[in-house]
Order: structure tokens, then C-alpha cells, then sequence
């Protein structure tokens, strides 16, 4: 039984060349003893890649998942209070629209929940903002590009908080909401 020196495909007996790569094949008297492949062994060897590969990916949503797990703080507010404010709650993200929550629904705790976290990530934009401008020229772009991504990050964190507001949700976002500049 002959195979191909190349490819390892089976050849039909006498063959010249290989019907699967073309390529020519010594006579049987000088062809090396060549053994076909054993792709079970290579499918195992793949399936046990693969599986480390898969172990090693949860690491990394763990990561993920454990910078998404803030505390929820929903059960201590009034569900009453959340039902009726969740929209006012919304505008705590839109900048200085923070302020329409804060002096129109003064007493709801939701509200002021979600104004404190606004306040945070507007607060930090305008301090990227500030130090950005401040630069200018040459440095200007390289500062720019330096903290793009913390820019990107806060815009998702306030969309995070619109989501959470809409929802009636009182969970604090990632990272800036440890933060407490009101008292709620």
C-alpha cells in the first residue's frame, strides 16, 4: 500500500504521481516508508486546544462580569417614587439637563440617585474637556488620542445610566459610581 510522499493521500499501485497534489512520486524502491496520517490523534490533538482555549476564555468575562456587578440599591428606594421619576431620571445623563431633576423633583431619592452619578461622569468630561483645550497644538492631538478612550468609556457609562434610569433601576454604574457627590 503506497502513499503520497507529499500529502499523504493513497496511491493507486505503480502510480507516478499523485492523483490528489500532483506531485510525482518516487519508485516504491527508493519511496520512504511513509505511514498515513492518523487524524484521529490530530482531531484530539485540535478538540484538546480548543478546550484550553475555552478554559482560558472565561477568565477574561469574569473580568467582565465582575466589573458589572455593582450593587443594585432598587429594593431600598420606593417603587412608587422609581415608577413616577424614571424619565425625569433619564435626564441626569443629558449634561446640564442634570439640573431639571435636581430642582424639579427635589425629594425623590431615585431621582437624586441618578443625579449623582450623572454629576460624576459629567464632571469627569468636563475635566478631560478642560484639559484637553489647555494643551493645544501638537500636544493638543497626542493628549486627544491619549484619552479618546476614557471619553468613549464615559459616554457608554452614561448610556448605561439612561438604560438603568428607563428601566427604574437604581444600580450604580461601573467604576464612578462609589462615587457620592449628593447625598440620596
Amino acid at each position: 500500500m503506497a502513499f503520497c510522499h507529499n500529502c499523504g493521500t493513497h496511491l493507486a499501485d505503480g502510480a507516478a504521481f499523485c492523483a490528489n497534489c500532483g506531485v510525482a512520486q518516487k519508485p516504491a524502491a527508493q519511496q520512504p516508508n511513509y505511514q498515513q496520517p492518523n487524524y484521529q490523534q490530530n482531531y484530539q490533538q485540535q478538540n484538546y486546544q480548543q478546550q484550553a482555549y475555552q478554559q482560558a476564555a472565561p477568565q477574561e468575562e469574569n473580568s467582565f462580569k465582575k466589573l458589572m456587578d455593582t450593587p443594585d440599591h432598587t429594593a431600598e428606594l420606593d417603587p412608587k417614587d422609581i415608577q413616577q421619576n424614571n424619565i425625569m431620571a433619564l435626564f441626569c445623563y443629558l449634561g446640564i439637563l442634570v439640573l431639571i431633576p435636581l430642582f424639579a423633583v427635589k425629594n425623590s431619592r431615585y431621582c437624586r440617585f441618578h443625579a449623582n452619578q450623572g454629576l460624576v461622569s459629567i464632571i469627569l468630561s468636563a475635566l478631560i474637556g478642560v484639559f484637553s483645550s489647555l494643551l493645544g497644538g501638537l500636544v493638543h492631538w497626542v493628549f486627544f488620542l491619549l484619552l479618546s478612550p476614557a471619553v468613549v468609556a464615559i459616554l457608554a457609562l452614561q448610556v448605561l445610566g439612561i438604560i438603568y434610569a428607563i428601566q427604574g433601576k437604581a444600580r450604580e454604574l461601573p467604576i464612578i459610581g462609589k462615587i457620592k457627590l449628593l447625598k440620596w
